[in-house]
């Protein structure tokens, strides 16, 4: 093989790196600042009656 078949991209090793870190970052800022799905409140909790006919 020549040097020139050899010599990969380094794209792959820049991007998969950082998109691993920047993953990690954005997954921990959910799980930290997002509440569970249960503990949800609704804004407003007050029943809408319909109109009396």
């Amino acid at each position: 093989m020549t040097e020139a078949e050899k010599k990969g991209s380094k794209w792959p090793w820049i991007l998969v790196p950082v998109g691993a870190i920047s993953l990690f970052f954005v997954l921990r800022y959910c799980q930290q600042h997002v509440p569970p799905a249960g503990q949800l409140q609704p804004a407003d909790a007050t029943p809408v009656e319909p109109a009396p006919q």
